[in-house]
This record gives structure tokens, C-alpha cells and sequence, in this order.
């Protein structure tokens, strides 16, 4: 089984969060939120260094997603 994380769950410092996830031994990174700005935000160059920062920790990203349904209340069900 392979493993990831939503990277900012560890720390919003990218390449902190990458370290400790192969430490961990996780295979994949999730990526919402980094550099102090929402995935979707970033410049070229942003984006750029995400991916050499994932190349070099040897993770993969499994997903690159804004925060969607943060916050949104859920519908209540009968039971």
C-alpha cells in the first residue's frame, strides 16, 4: 500500500512537510496550501520550486486541490 499526506496538515513550509513525510516513509503529497499561498495562487516560479521540491524529496504529488468544500456546512440527514 502506498501512503501520502495533505502536506499542509505537517507544516505550511513545503519542504518541511516533504522531509517529514519521507521520513515517515509516505509516498505522495496532497498539496492545498504552501509558500503562504493557496495551490492555484502561485507564480511560474512558485510552482516551479514546488517541483523541484517534490523531485528532490522523491515524493509524488497525488493531488494539487484548493481548499473546495473547507468550511461548508453538511447536509443533515434522517435517520
Amino acid at each position: 500500500m502506498q501512503l501520502g499526506v495533505i502536506t499542509d496538515g505537517i507544516s505550511r513550509d513545503l519542504k518541511v512537510a516533504l522531509e517529514t513525510a519521507r521520513t515517515a516513509g509516505l509516498d505522495f503529497a496532497e498539496l492545498q496550501f504552501f509558500g503562504g499561498t493557496e495551490v492555484g495562487d502561485h507564480s511560474a516560479q512558485a510552482r516551479a520550486d514546488a517541483r523541484k521540491m517534490l523531485d528532490d524529496s522523491g515524493m509524488r504529488a497525488s493531488c494539487v486541490s484548493r481548499h473546495l468544500f473547507n468550511k461548508l456546512a453538511a447536509p443533515e440527514t434522517s435517520p
